[in-house]
């Protein structure tokens, strides 16, 4: 009841109604974070863990991606990929970009970048598919290579992460077992297969999966994808951190959050809204950052969706580490 009052705008009779569930199960996290919402409780940082896993559990339903996609415009996906493609265009080559291009007279002449990524908060796999496809175009399209050396999900819902390990993407091989371009390539051969978006998914918190990376002393990560998922995380010091610490030296961390005027109720950069969802300053974002050795690479202010038939506004970030 509390949560349909909320949604058709009774804010009042919401309100009560989660305190209501509170009295029946004072453990009820679920019911204590919404009523934070609703009451501008300024002390809450972040979204407890089993309110997340069982909301996107619930959210795992048939008809999710298309509501995503369809009704509320989410273009988040766009987004993301729109700021890696801005920030590798102006990626300087590395020494060992250099030797690599330089270590045989046979080597192709292709723009090759090796990636290892980790996808945070990955749901159903809506940002990894958009990657794979624009990984594909490239190939296609500007004989531009990348090497998709792991691809890791992370997400707490179980239920969301087995959409993501289920899904494939068309992969065009020659006989050889060479990646080809099939618009120019002899039919005769021509391989289709199908293969995973992700190499891996684990279901864990985002920050502690980072932090168990780190001390498994794991190859470091190329590229670190967020897409909506800072919103449900207020206070950002120790993911930042622990990125920083699992991003190779020439990593870059991309990301959406959803924008909050300095103007607004805060004093620390961040605010959990009645929608149950936080939103960040732009300040604040580049503050904590350099706090932890990052700096803002690029940051463009989008619509990320449609609530209502309104747009709801945010900024797409691409850290990197400070020289």
């Amino acid at each position: 009841l509390a949560m349909l009052y909320r949604d058709t705008g009774d804010l009042t009779l919401s309100r009560e109604m989660f305190m209501r569930c509170l009295e029946i199960n004072p453990s009820n996290s679920a019911a204590k974070f919404q009523l934070s919402a609703l009451v501008g409780d300024s002390d809450v940082d972040q979204c407890p863990p089993k309110y997340i896993e069982e909301l996107f559990d619930h959210y795992s339903k048939e008809g999710y991606d298309t509501h995503m996609v369809e009704n509320l415009k989410y273009k988040v996906p766009d987004f993301l990929w729109d700021a890696y493609m801005s920030s590798r265009k102006a990626r300087s080559p590395t020494p060992a970009d250099a030797n690599a291009a330089t270590s045989s007279s046979n080597a192709l002449e292709n723009d090759i970048e090796s990636l290892n990524i980790v996808e945070l908060g990955a749901g159903t796999g809506l940002v990894g598919s958009r990657f794979r496809a624009g990984f594909s175009e490239l190939k296609k399209t500007n004989k531009e290579i990348v090497d998709v050396v792991e691809f890791t999900a992370i997400d707490l819902s179980s239920l969301m992460i087995v959409q993501a390990y289920n899904l494939q993407y068309n992969v065009t091989y020659d006989t050889s077992g060479n990646v080809i371009d099939s618009n120019v390539s002899p039919p005769e051969l021509i391989v289709e297969v199908e293969e995973s978006v992700y190499t891996d998914v684990v279901v864990q918190d985002c920050s502690s999966y980072l932090e168990d990376r780190i001390e498994q002393k794991r190859d470091p990560a190329d590229l670190i994808l967020a897409g909506d998922v800072l919103v449900y995380i207020g206070k950002l010091d120790q993911l930042f951190k622990n990125v920083f610490d699992a991003m190779s030296v020439s990593g870059r961390f991309i990301f959406s959050v959803e924008k909050l005027m300095a103007t607004d109720r805060t004093n620390v950069g961040y605010v959990l809204q009645e929608s149950a969802r936080f939103a960040h300053t732009k300040e604040y974002i580049e503050e904590t950052a350099k706090k932890v050795g990052l700096k803002v690479f690029s940051c463009s202010e989008v619509p990320l969706r449609y609530d209502g038939g309104k747009a709801v506004n945010g900024y797409v970030f691409v850290l990197t580490r400070i020289d």
